[in-house]
């Protein structure tokens, strides 16, 4: 199986795994590696239900079906807000401390696989919502812990950017500044981590967490004690 693939838990009913940057969940190029190809050869013919996505550069935990009844209750636990899922993300710029909501209005551009800030009465415009939590700083960055309120197209890249806190190695949405320090850390993925999952157990309605905090979190003096 692709290196950048681990699977850390297993059972009868669901897989979850922890994707690496630069592979997508489901890829549409039929030549490109994926995590439900190379997970169906894993399980050797046996049924594999998405149930979310990460953008391909983004890593992170990530959950599939086995069954279409298991799929059926975890994608309406994704739709009813039952699957909480928190990220990390190293920002260029001091964001103030302690909790924030940043709610924007997004559209998708018409090329280019990006999305837009737009107004509020604009009616391809969607409401994004998100919360965030300083984690740590730095000098020049921020770790902040997010937690998505909406589901948008590259939301959390692009509202940060908005706010003035863009993502370190995000080659989309980031400024010249922040690319150019971005450059100058050697940063090759962006610094965004879908680093908790959590959601109640499809078939034994056991609570379920699991957390893989990034190698780069941990760059932050005593970042452990807040994740």
């Amino acid at each position: 199986m692709d290196g950048r693939i681990e699977i850390i838990h297993e059972d009868e009913h669901l897989c979850v795994c922890r994707k690496g940057p630069g592979i997508a969940v489901e890829s549409a190029d039929l030549s490109q590696r994926d995590m439900m190809g190379e997970l169906k050869r894993y399980l050797k013919g046996s049924g594999l239900f998405m149930i979310h996505r990460l953008d391909q550069p983004v890593e992170g935990l990530v959950v599939f079906a086995k069954d279409r009844e298991s799929a059926a209750v975890l994608s309406k636990a994704v739709s009813a807000e039952g699957m909480n899922k928190i990220y990390l993300a190293e920002v260029y710029g001091r964001a103030p401390a302690g909790r924030g909501m940043l709610t924007d209005f997004i559209k998708k551009a018409g090329k280019g696989n990006l999305s837009l800030i737009s107004a509020k009465n604009d009616p391809a415009a969607k409401e994004a919502r998100l919360e965030y939590e300083v984690a740590a700083v730095k000098d020049r960055t921020t770790l902040l812990k997010i937690k998505l309120l909406t589901g948008r197209h590259h939301q959390i890249r692009l509202q940060l950017s908005a706010a003035g806190l863009p993502i370190l190695g995000d080659r989309k949405y980031a400024d010249e500044e922040a690319c150019a320090y971005s450059a100058e850390q050697n940063i090759k993925d962006i610094r965004l981590c879908a680093y908790m999952l959590e959601f109640d157990h499809p078939v034994t309605k056991e609570k379920m967490q699991f957390k893989r905090p990034p190698a780069w979190s941990f760059t932050y003096p005593e970042v452990s004690d807040k994740l």
